[in-house]
């Protein structure tokens, strides 16, 4: 999940921004592969008493976005504590795993407003519903080093080989082997497979 710098139509506590002044969030985030299942801990920190009183209040949620870019996993987790531990198997990662952290409401509030909203914002109001974002803290790329082979380096199923035959038209399909099945293009097919394999869709 990447996370872009936009402008919002209410505060966001975050590092790159001045929506709030002297108040800040982060996550200390640790990952560790441990056998056939990943293991992490995250420590959130945050300083802003209005926005704590919130999380008190269970009227927001610390949230950690998990995401593989190569599998399409992803789930989030959530707490109100200040340390939240999760662990998911490793078959379902591969490579590379994003972890985001997140403050996000899990109610309704109305007529939030914060001391250390910036000037431009001091003495205005807002309306919080359900699932927004409130603060974006820290955001690690890991790195997935498992003792067995994964996704990524497992040899293909499928051998694709130039057809000779004319007859058989543009493709054929042979699953007689036991190690791999062979898909036949006819040349110019192969042509252009040949081609884009070496540049737009290399594996």
């Amino acid at each position: 999940m990447r996370v872009k710098n936009r402008l919002s139509p209410y505060p966001i506590l975050n590092d790159y921004g001045d929506d709030y002044i002297g108040s800040s969030f982060s996550a200390e985030i640790e990952v560790e592969p441990r056998f056939s299942e990943v293991y992490g801990e995250v420590r959130f920190h945050l300083d802003d008493a209005d926005i704590r009183a919130l999380i008190d209040a269970k009227a927001a949620r610390f949230v950690v976005h998990i995401e593989c870019p190569v599998t399409c996993y992803r789930t989030a987790i959530s707490t109100s504590e200040d340390v939240l531990g999760f662990r998911f198997p490793a078959d379902q990662v591969a490579n590379k795993i994003e972890v985001r952290t997140f403050i996000v409401m899990d109610r309704e509030v109305a007529g939030f407003t914060s001391g250390a909203f910036h000037p431009d914002r001091r003495g205005q109001s807002f309306d919080f519903r359900r699932h927004q974002i409130i603060a974006i803290g820290s955001a690690k790329d890991h790195t997935v080093k498992k003792a067995d082979r994964d996704i990524g380096s497992l040899p293909s199923i499928l051998r694709i080989i130039p057809l000779k035959d004319k007859k058989k038209g543009t493709m054929s399909v042979d699953t007689d082997s036991a190690e791999h099945i062979t898909i036949g293009l006819s040349e110019d097919v192969f042509e252009l497979y040949a081609r884009l394999g070496k540049s737009t869709f290399r594996a």
